[in-house]
């Protein structure tokens, strides 16, 4: 693997995160962790439209 393929799969895997807020009162699981309310959570943005639709994040 060169060095420019190298930098180019860490550049994708750095835009490919984003953080959302839990606004869920118990809080939620998530990749075998807890975050309570307030916490941030990062993850793909996949993830975040799941965990939007199961209503625990903003």
């Amino acid at each position: 693997m060169t060095e420019a393929t190298k930098a180019a799969e860490q550049k994708e895997t750095e835009t490919a995160k984003v953080t959302v807020k839990v606004t869920a009162d118990a809080g939620v699981t998530f990749a075998r962790k807890h975050y309570a309310q307030g916490e941030s959570i990062t993850c793909t943005p996949g993830q975040a439209k799941i965990l939007k639709a199961q209503r625990v994040t903003e």
